[in-house]
């Protein structure tokens, strides 16, 4: 008598469960990472409204700009949060030019901002111990708690700046930017941009 062996395997009902329990799975996970860049998106948008309305109230409450304000003048008016001891090195303080137009005024923003009260955080705008602030040290800033950060860890800058172009002969324009700083992973900038623009980069 031959004893023939079973040979046991998945039917096509077990096969078909499996499936579907895996695309339900990696549905979850798909949509839980656009609720993520959702939310990275939303934080982005928030914190430029916010530099904004804080530039603004700044102005308004001080007649200067924040960061071109001369250092004497806002260690007068924007209060004790201002150290007079950066006003040697021009740490805190701007030529009062009517622009934000060189890196130490860009620092300062975050100083005069966060020292009237319109920033929450403590922002000092600098390493007052570097001999040179320049770009790099600037963006060394967001870990020493001088530059606020944006949702990726990267330094945000408000400026002005001539990458502007206008016109048929594409003339530069001198204009004041809000750059969302670095580390923006691009599927997060596109959304960024169809959230606050037209969608075209």
């Amino acid at each position: 008598m031959k004893f023939t062996k079973k040979q046991s395997g998945f039917t096509l009902v077990e096969i078909a469960i499996v499936l579907v329990v895996i695309g339900l799975l990696l549905g979850c996970i798909l949509k839980g990472q656009q609720l993520i860049n959702s939310a990275r998106v939303r934080n982005l948008a928030d914190q430029n409204s916010g530099v904004q309305a804080a530039y603004y109230g700044f102005i308004d409450r001080f007649r200067n700009l924040p960061g071109d304000m001369d250092c004497d003048q806002a260690v007068a008016n924007v209060g004790a949060a201002v150290s007079a001891a950066g006003c040697s090195t021009d740490d805190v303080g701007g030529d009062a030019n009517g622009r934000i137009d060189d890196i130490l005024e860009i620092g300062a923003v975050w100083a005069h901002l966060s020292a009237a009260g319109f920033l929450n955080g403590s922002f000092d705008g600098l390493d007052v111990d570097d001999a040179v602030f320049t770009a790099v040290t600037y963006k060394t800033g967001v870990s020493g708690g001088g530059i606020p950060p944006n949702a990726f860890q990267g330094p945000i800058m408000l400026a002005h700046s001539n990458d502007y172009v206008t016109g048929l002969t594409r003339e530069t324009v001198v204009r004041l930017s809000y750059s969302f700083g670095g580390n923006i992973p691009v599927p997060i900038l596109r959304d960024l941009d169809q959230k606050l623009d037209d969608g075209v980069a």
